[in-house]
């Protein structure tokens, strides 16, 4: 008798233990799988000791059979409880391997409980004075290898991810997990040594029991595995009522000591069942556990639920309302099954406007608080949940939702979730209207920063032709020729085409058209063609929308677009391509442009002046220029002279530029030598004007004396005059080449170096090593 009593003792208290255990873990666990993984274990042991102290209550146990028997399955269940334990303890369970591992285990395991309950595992009961335990049946053999192999494999698991975890949460689990398998080893031992007639050890096994469940107790303590600091105040106000519930039916059973153990056990039973239902009512946590598993019966509604969490998480990184209200409405309709669902954003006092809304409902355009009361009335009311969107307790607006579909209510679980969003919208919105008043406040800034832009461009522009005319120096009767032109033509509107060799100061002849015309008040802008990259000519020109390429970022007009009201000066009109020829040619007969990326047409006040160096009528039969085009240029036809052919204003512009380079750098140089006159009168000047500036300026720096000397302008070679014209131009290219092979010497062969020697550009000198038949290689040798 003492035997039992012991027994009978050891085993309630583990089981009691695994239950506590069992509840402490799905109170206080952070991590649900893992929870749910140690719950399985302490049921299944729970259910095995319980079972045991069943078998050793006085009496005859075939009495108890099928309560015995339904505990029994604890027991077999338990080999499957621990290779589920070890594969969440250790990150296995979320890999198709251990979610394979997990389905097989339990799968034998529900092969042996069929198996027991058909009296294949345990036959039947063996009498001994310390009490009645179960027979081996045919099949204990095979679960008990079962058995041994599921820990052997939970025990490997476990170890390897110990050896392959770093230092962390997950390591402490393990860690405990791998000492607690060591509580199966006295249970199971002591287990068969009982069914095979040993007594004496079997104590021990429950003590193994109550090993684990201290283990865990101490692991969630020590290393806050479990919520301690919340955990006392929230269990005891769950546990206790349970306990005062099931208090007075424990007390009455000692007041009918003649019950059949039959009735006392079903009393028990429906005690802890009554308890456990009371805890789970008064316990906000065990409650919202137990409704996600009673969510996973009906995954419509997890998964609508689970779209609102996301969506209210999702909220505040969405940058635009229409976005954000679209996503809203279409996962609220989705989600709940309403019938429609609308937003309404604060108004006047007392007052909303429909923002947004979605579904077959008629939603009205604008509500007050009385129509709210109206709409929400539960007879006739159209809306059956409306919940006020604030920020920082200010009104922003409404969140409406009429009835479901199905008939059924929104409830209280529904509401929470709406709130929750409803809080994070007032959010949204309010991030929202920042940012697009960042946005506006930036476009402000990027239309003033343009608007600043042009008119820069066009006070330059106003500025070099205010100062620039001035720099028209001579006396020459071509020259004069042409200035009479230019006083005939500057009034009219007429295109002009401006020719000449590189040099001459075409820019300057149209910036004295441009100023003697009725447009000297509005810009002057200037294009130099060949400076304009070919993949973003018609853009530069004509301007793009924001969007029409890649790296259009903002809307920017173009240069034809700014100048008008003024004349656009085109340098060098030859080197623009095809493509961009056939659109200013709709320009000259229509005084419209589109933009790049875009549809509309605008009206343009202009005028047109071109200048180039090369024969247009020889580029448009070769195929590189429009006829069309060179006609629309050519209205009127001026030609710039060379400055060999006005050799009378070299003095007068070599004065000019002298005074203005000693202005500059500062120096005191009365003017030049008659040698150095002499030799300036002398040289044919291929590079024309700006050769002769260059050479002026580089003189004035080299000067230290009061006069400019020859040795002052280098190697300046004066070359034969022949007056007969037809020997003219054969003198003239080889003075041309002359000094082109000249500049290249002196530059190693670089053609930049050799241009900024002549006083010219890169590409202009690459047109005349081309005309003059010359190869940078050749010209060296």
């Amino acid at each position: 008798m003492t035997y039992r009593f012991v027994y009978v003792s050891l085993a309630v208290i583990a089981g009691a233990t695994d239950l506590l255990a069992a509840a402490t873990v799905l109170a206080g666990a952070f991590d649900r799988q893992v929870a749910r993984s140690f719950v399985a274990v302490a049921l299944s042991m729970a259910g095995w000791c319980l079972g045991t102290a069943l078998q050793s209550i006085p009496g005859d146990p075939t009495d108890r059979r099928l309560a015995i028997d339904l505990f029994t399955v604890g027991f077999l269940v338990l080999p499957a409880a621990a290779v589920h334990t070890a594969t969440a303890w250790t990150g296995v369970l979320n890999t198709r391997m251990g979610r394979g591992l997990n389905a097989a285990a339990y799968g034998v395991a529900g092969f042996f409980c069929a198996a027991h309950l058909l009296g294949l595992v345990f036959s039947d009961f063996i009498q001994y004075d310390w009490g009645a335990v179960k027979h081996p049946g045919p099949l204990f053999v095979p679960f008990a290898i079962f058995a041994y192999l599921s820990v052997g494999l939970s025990a490997s698991i476990s170890f390897i991810s110990f050896r392959r975890t770093p230092e962390g949460q997950r390591r402490l689990r393990i860690k405990y997990w791998l000492l607690g398998l060591g509580s199966f080893l006295p249970l199971a031992s002591t287990n068969i040594l009982a069914n095979f007639g040993h007594p004496l050890p079997f104590p021990v096994g429950a003590l193994g029991n109550v090993f684990l469940a201290a283990l865990w107790a101490y692991a969630a303590i020590r290393h806050r595995l479990v919520e301690v600091d919340s955990f006392v105040a929230r269990w005891t106000g769950s546990v206790l009522p349970g306990v005062a519930f099931t208090a007075p039916l424990a007390t009455a059973l000692f007041w009918f000591p003649g019950l059949s153990i039959g009735v006392f056990v079903f009393i028990v039973v429906v005690s802890l069942v009554l308890s456990a239902v009371v805890t789970i009512l008064s316990s906000s946590h065990l409650r919202s556990y137990l409704e996600e598993s009673v969510q996973a019966l009906f995954p419509a509604r997890k998964a609508a639920r689970e779209a609102i969490r996301r969506l209210s998480k999702d909220l505040i990184h969405v940058s635009q309302h229409e976005t954000l209200a679209q996503r809203v409405t279409a996962t609220l309709r989705q989600g709940l099954d309403v019938v429609g669902v609308a937003l309404y954003r604060v108004g006047k006092k007392g007052s909303y406007w429909l923002y947004h809304a979605e579904g077959d409902t008629q939603f009205p355009r604008d509500v007050t608080d009385a129509d709210i009361d109206l709409l929400m009335d539960p007879c006739d009311g159209a809306w059956d949940a409306c919940l006020p969107i604030t920020l920082n307790n200010q009104p922003l607006g409404l969140l409406a939702l009429s009835p479901k579909c199905s008939g059924a209510a929104i409830d209280d679980a529904d509401r929470t979730l709406l709130a929750v969003l409803a809080s994070q919208l007032g959010v949204a919105w309010t991030n929202i209207d920042y940012l697009e008043e960042i946005e506006r406040q930036k476009a402000e800034i990027i239309e003033l920063h343009h608007q600043a832009e042009a008119e820069n461009v066009v006070l330059r522009a106003e500025v070099r032709s205010a100062s620039q005319f001035r720099e028209i120096v001579g006396a020459s009767a071509a020259l004069q020729h042409v200035l009479e032109q230019v006083a005939s033509v500057g009034p009219t509107e007429t295109s002009v085409l401006i020719t000449g060799e590189t040099g001459t100061g075409k820019e300057l002849i149209a910036r004295a058209i441009h100023d003697i015309s009725r447009r000297h008040d509005g810009p002057l802008i200037s294009i130099n063609c060949p400076a304009i990259p070919a993949n973003l000519a018609e853009s530069d020109l004509f301007g793009h929308e924001r969007g029409a390429f890649t790296g259009a970022m903002e809307a920017h007009p173009g240069k034809f677009e700014l100048a008008d009201g003024g004349t656009v000066f085109l340098d060098e009109v030859a080197d623009l391509p095809l493509s961009v020829q056939v659109k200013l040619l709709r320009v000259l007969q229509e005084r419209e442009i589109q933009r790049v990326g875009s549809n509309k047409l605008r009206k343009l006040d202009i005028r047109i002046v071109a200048a180039t160096n090369r024969d247009l009528r020889e580029e448009a039969a070769a195929g590189r220029f429009r006829e069309d085009l060179y006609f629309r240029l050519a209205g009127v036809p001026l030609h710039v002279p060379a400055l060999r052919e006005r050799v009378e204003d070299i003095p007068a512009l070599a004065t000019f530029f002298l005074q203005r380079a000693a202005t500059q750098y500062q120096k005191e140089i009365e003017g030049f030598s008659p040698e150095a006159m002499t030799a300036l009168l002398h040289y044919n000047w291929p590079g024309n004007i700006r050769e002769l500036q260059h050479v002026v300026e580089r003189a004035v720096l080299l000067c230290a004396v009061n006069r400019i000397r020859p040795e002052h302008l280098s190697d300046l070679a004066p070359a034969p005059r022949s007056r007969p014209r037809s020997t003219l131009s054969a003198t003239l290219r080889a003075e041309k080449v002359r000094r082109v092979e000249e500049a290249l010497t002196r530059a190693g062969g670089n053609q930049a170096a050799a241009a900024r020697l002549l006083g010219m550009s890169r590409s202009n000198f690459g047109r005349l090593l081309r005309a003059l038949g010359l190869k940078p290689a050749s010209s060296l040798q």
